[in-house]
């Protein structure tokens, strides 16, 4: 029986061989070889605004300066002048009442998920449509950002008792997208699809595109950012109705 020849680095050869194939030194005029000096440019970065988009990027903008100015602040400030900071000046405070009350959350239990999960009276979204006999409550909230005129909902993953609801919201504001951020067992990690939503007695349908990114943890959020650009590409490229776009994982809350 013969002993096997031991294996050769074949790597090695491979790599030689990709280099001496795809590299040529220059030749001059003299038949001397020289290697081209390439300067050097340091990188720039610039936002570009096209269209609609152009009030999130000055948001961004305008952000980013006080983001700059939070982090110096606070890393001056150090822990013991963030804890006398507590201590001296929120430790005593107390949102007002009015602004911060959620008596529709509380008249109607049967249609949260969660018990500590409010749904504010001064954002929420209120339904019309079929109202009576329906109520007019849904667990949502509207989210506006100064600047920029895109909308967005914010609503908990629907229960048996709120699917009409839930539907009922998306037909009556017009929304072109929701975006389910729910995970699920599933090969992928997004699935795309588009459902027509049409109300009894209503002839004008409206069609609405789900994006649903399936990796996204429960109370937790995605270790990549990856995954989350491309489904905003995704929303941002689509031409349909500009109408607000609703967001919801389990509770609402992200």
């Amino acid at each position: 029986m013969t002993e096997p020849k031991p294996r050769r680095a074949r790597s090695r050869r491979r790599l030689r061989r990709t280099i001496e194939a795809t590299y040529e030194e220059p030749e001059t005029a003299t038949g001397s070889t020289q290697v081209p000096v390439i300067p050097r440019k340091a990188p720039t970065f610039a936002f570009k605004a096209v269209g609609q988009y152009e009030g999130l990027v000055l948001y961004v903008e305008r952000w980013k300066k006080h983001l700059d100015n939070f982090v110096e602040t606070y890393t001056t400030l150090g822990v013991d002048g963030l804890r006398r900071q507590f201590r001296d000046e929120l430790s005593s405070y107390r949102a007002p009442d009015d602004v911060y009350k959620y008596s529709a959350f509380q008249a109607h239990p049967d249609k949260n998920r969660y018990m500590d999960v409010v749904c504010l009276d001064d954002t929420r979204v209120r339904l019309t449509l079929n109202v009576p006999p329906c109520t007019d409550y849904i667990h949502a909230n509207w989210i506006k950002f100064e600047g920029h005129d895109k909308v967005f909902i914010a609503t908990q993953a629907p229960l048996d008792n709120t699917i009409e609801d839930f539907w009922r919201m998306v037909f009556q504001e017009g929304c072109p997208h929701i975006v389910n951020l729910t995970r699920v067992e599933s090969e992928g990690k997004f699935m795309i699809y588009t459902v027509e939503v049409l109300p009894e007695g209503y002839s004008n349908s409206n069609f609405v595109k789900v994006l649903h990114m399936t990796s996204w943890p429960d109370r937790g959020l995605p270790m990549s950012g990856r995954h989350v650009l491309r489904l905003i590409r995704q929303v941002s490229g689509d031409k349909l109705d500009n109408g607000p776009i609703v967001m919801h994982c389990s509770a609402g809350i992200g």
